[in-house]
């Protein structure tokens, strides 16, 4: 990717951006790898890929922002190459060939009233209990958000 930070003359920060990349590549790919697995695994597992998708899907098209004020302000400052239509597009490309496995349809809008730009969160709050329940212990103390 040429993006600003890819390109720096601050070796440190050059160097984790890379490593960064790298390790987003491998997740991909072992994401779609485990999701592929899972939708040939027979009806209950492709259900439940299905569901879960289905769940999470709404609030990650979100991560990429409204087109607004200010992701135009971000846009026209470099930080950014592209809008956030434009980046939900290409990652609905890129994740399409999962989605189609198990039938998950695609929110034609994506309803930001629950978003907030500046965490580009939701404001539903953090993990649910559940995903909390599973992270507890004294290995796992840097996940949880107070």
């Amino acid at each position: 990717p040429d993006s600003i930070l890819w390109r720096s003359s601050y070796e440190p920060l050059r160097q984790r951006v890379e490593k960064l990349v790298e390790e987003e590549r491998f997740h991909g790919a072992h994401g779609s790898a485990w999701a592929r697995r899972l939708a040939n695994g027979g009806a209950t597992a492709r259900g439940a890929l299905a569901d879960a998708i289905g769940a999470i899907l709404p609030e990650v098209l979100q991560w990429f922002g409204p087109d607004s004020e200010r992701s135009e302000a971000l846009l026209g400052a470099g930080v950014v190459r592209e809008a956030g239509s434009a980046l939900r597009a290409r990652f609905l490309d890129r994740a399409g060939a999962v989605l189609d496995l198990v039938d998950v349809e695609v929110p034609g809008e994506v309803d930001f009233s629950g978003f907030d730009e500046a965490s580009r969160r939701s404001r539903t709050g953090g993990p649910d209990e559940e995903t909390i329940r599973k992270i507890r212990g004294d290995r796992n103390r840097a996940f949880l958000m107070d």
